[in-house]
């Protein structure tokens, strides 16, 4: 099991959001997504219990690819969110987007 500490992508140690989605993309680079996609294995990402948003932003560009590689329920069987519970519906909206953004590419 790989574990991805989100405490490592905040822009300060006061920070509460993350958000960006170019931050997003430097992080997902960071933490080697793209390799961990392929790989066998569950992998835990751990929020901060004191960070009180992911923006959709953020995480499109740190997960987008995933979710549109392993699909939505591959994502989650996959990718472990340990966070306070009140997080996540915006990580799966996220993940709803992502697939969304796929879909619209894909038609222009």
């Amino acid at each position: 099991m790989t574990v991805i500490d989100l405490n490592e992508a905040r822009s300060s140690a006061e920070a509460k959001v993350f958000s960006g989605r170019m931050r997003g993309r430097h992080w997902r680079k960071q933490f080697r997504l793209d390799r961990l996609d392929r790989e066998t294995g569950s992998v835990v990402v751990k929020i901060p219990a004191d960070v009180f948003s992911v923006n959709m932003s953020f995480f499109l560009g740190l997960f987008g690819e995933s979710v549109r590689t392993l699909g939505v329920e591959a994502f989650f069987s996959k990718y472990e969110f340990e966070c306070d519970p009140v997080l996540i519906p915006s990580i799966r909206q996220g993940a709803e987007r992502a697939l969304k953004e796929s879909s619209a590419l894909a038609t222009a």
